[in-house]
């Protein structure tokens, strides 16, 4: 079975809200100041763009897969099919598996960490 619309959603929205959005910002108003402040809003507009085009993108370039009906995409999709490079569009899934894989889970684990032992 796919995903509910409703599950699409809340698991997009948790990719985007995490940890690092909450302990970012107060790293950076910590080192930075206020001034910050104006910085995250400059690149919260850049990022907002490029998931807007990213999100459009896959919605472009989605496949339904013939045995289960259902669409497949995403940016693998997309490169290997707009940019017609199928070379560039595995070595970008794979640097997705390392990075979901092990990079974002050490920011993770290193805030949890933190915030442990300031508790105690």
């Amino acid at each position: 079975h796919g995903l509910t619309p409703f599950q699409a959603f809340v698991t997009g929205l948790a990719s985007r809200v995490g940890v690092g959005n909450i302990a970012g910002v107060a790293i950076a108003i910590a080192i930075g100041g206020p001034g910050a402040v104006f910085w995250m809003w400059v690149t919260a507009v850049l990022g907002m763009s490029s998931a807007f085009i990213e999100s459009t993108l896959a919605q472009l370039f989605k496949v339904r897969d013939s045995n289960s009906k259902q669409f497949r995409g995403g940016p693998a999709y997309y490169i290997t099919q707009g940019l017609r490079s199928k070379t560039f569009g595995v070595i970008f899934a794979l640097a997705l598996i390392f990075t979901y894989g092990f990079v974002f889970n050490s920011v993770q684990i290193n805030a949890i960490a933190n915030a442990s032992s300031h508790a105690w």
